[in-house]
């Protein structure tokens, strides 16, 4: 998404693009701030560092943050590099697909990254881009002309938009893409097997909001009005006229109220409806089955679905080095580990005590840790691969632990 200062105002030359998966604010609107999360793996605050985000924006499974200084943050799964965003400090705009993810640099060119499998994160060259989106295998980018482009997965259209220089925002999902016009109207492309590619009619459109199946739309006087599949209530917004920003998920909605407080409807899946209480929130973003918030002083708040810690992270400052998904190894020497896929069914998730540990690595569920002696201790794992048990003698030659799916190299 994208906004405009005012809301009144967002129509007359907004470029606002509000999507699953894509959120930009300016930088010079909001103050910046640290990053708090929570989710179906609650952590006690469980905070990243620094207090200098300005957008964010949801994918399927994972979540990026733009920082003041132009740079990209990322986390969650990051099976196929799409919590991995690229360096550098130029970035404008960010957006997050299914499982890749997209960015806007200063000088109006645009970079992909993550899953490549329909070419929807090759974007096409050129410099005249002003906003994207980034839907489950496609993607699109408004120019500064007014027109459309879209790239990536067409099996049914939705990377193909409509001709025309008059479109002032874009949004895009699973297999249909929108677009609001400068009269305030608004177009549908790609599946429509749920209606979701058709939007209702009318001309006093401000904002647009695209989920998996479903549509919802920002009208000139405050209100909300859905479209497309509603099994869950997701296209069944609540009334009033207060509202001044939408994000639509997989069977989920979010919308933001003037006073600063965030509501929800459709499917609770792992909390997805369940929003954070308070009056401070600014911008939100939709993710698949979770979403994110930007608070008024910059921090972010995130809630639902985590399984890959795509709206949480562990708790402290004081970790020196991290193995993928669940360990962590603190300064004092010690090591942590938490919950990553809602068990502990081989004890993965507890590692052992003592403050000796100079490296840690850990595989599917069983992890290694390299002491200050040069001896490797292991945990979890199950009995058919012994992964934590076949572990070398005490020795002193050990340099490095890693740790494999079902084996230990």
């Amino acid at each position: 998404m994208q906004f405009t200062h005012s809301f009144k105002s967002r129509l007359a030359g907004a470029l606002a693009a509000i999507t699953i998966s894509f959120l930009l604010i300016s930088p010079s609107v909001f103050a910046a701030g640290p990053i708090i999360g929570w989710g179906e793996i609650a952590f006690d605050g469980s905070a990243l560092e620094g207090n200098d985000f300005v957008a964010i924006a949801a994918g399927e499974a994972h979540s990026l943050a733009l920082r003041q200084d132009g740079s990209i943050i990322a986390w969650g799964r990051n099976r196929e590099g799409q919590a991995t965003p690229p360096p550098g400090n130029d970035y404008v705009a960010i957006a997050a697909g299914s499982r890749h993810g997209l960015a806007l640099k200063q000088d109006g060119s645009i970079v992909g990254w993550g899953n490549n499998a329909d070419g929807q994160a090759t974007p096409p060259p050129g410099n005249d881009y002003v906003a994207i989106a980034a839907g489950y295998a496609h993607s699109l980018a408004l120019k500064q002309d007014g027109s459309i482009v879209g790239w990536g997965r067409n099996n049914h259209g939705q990377a193909t938009p409509p001709a025309g220089d008059d479109y002032a925002a874009i949004a895009a999902d699973s297999g249909h893409s929108l677009a609001l016009k400068q009269d305030g109207s608004i177009v549908g492309w790609g599946t429509n097997d749920r209606g979701q590619a058709s939007p209702p009619p009318g001309n006093d459109y401000v904002a647009i909001a695209a989920g998996s199946v479903h549509g919802l739309a920002l009208k000139q006087d405050g209100s909300i009005v859905g479209w497309g599949r509603n099994n869950d209530g997701e296209a069944t917004p609540p009334a009033g006229n207060d509202y001044v920003a939408v994000a639509a998920g997989n069977a989920c909605s979010f919308a933001l109220k003037q006073d600063g407080s965030i509501v929800a409807w459709g499917k609770d899946y792992f909390g997805c409806t369940s929003t954070p209480a308070g009056n401070d929130y600014a911008v939100i973003a939709a993710g698949s089955v979770h979403g994110l918030a930007l608070k008024q002083d910059g921090s972010i708040v995130g809630w639902g679905r985590d399984d890959y810690f795509q709206s949480t992270h562990a708790a402290g400052s004081d970790y020196v080095a991290v193995a993928t998904g669940w360990v962590a190894l603190k300064q004092d020497g010690s090591l942590a580990g938490w919950d990553w896929q809602g068990g502990n069914d081989y004890l993965e998730v507890t590692p052992p005590a003592g403050n000796d540990y100079v490296a840690v690595d850990a595989g599917y569920d069983h992890g290694v840790a390299l002491k200050q002696d040069g001896s490797i201790i292991a945990w979890g794992g199950s009995t058919v691969y012994n992964q934590a048990i076949n572990v070398p003698g005490a020795t002193t030659m050990w340099l490095s632990p890693q740790a494999g799916r079902t084996l230990s190299p």
